[in-house]
């Protein structure tokens, strides 16, 4: 057997592991709760956030003038933003991208 030295600062298998499941879990919530969203504002997110189309885009697809768009997508966001636990942050940004703590899901 070979003994060798662990940094004490050097991350555990275990807290990995945690992290990770964490991670899943969060994930995992962001989506029901995306899931959860009236028709007309998930469709209005995921187009500009998830598929990357830009708002004018997505406005002809869903055959609504910008400011309908906008709207549906702002009511969305504020009905994301107080569903994250303690500490963690669901965000869609302005750049397109659902963050979810430290994980993202970009276009």
């Amino acid at each position: 057997m070979i003994a060798a030295e662990v940094p004490e600062d050097a991350p555990s298998v275990a807290s990995d592991g945690a992290r990770a499941a964490d991670a899943r879990l969060m994930l995992a919530d962001a989506l029901s709760a995306l899931r959860d969203l009236p028709v007309e504002q998930r469709e209005a997110l995921v187009l500009v956030t998830i598929e990357g189309m830009s708002y004018r885009d997505a406005a002809d697809i869903l055959q609504i003038p910008i400011g309908t768009l906008t709207s549906r997508i702002a009511r969305a966001r504020e009905t994301l933003a107080p569903l994250a636990p303690g500490d963690y942050a669901i965000e869609v940004t302005a750049g397109g991208a659902i963050q979810v703590t430290g994980f993202r899901v970009v276009p």
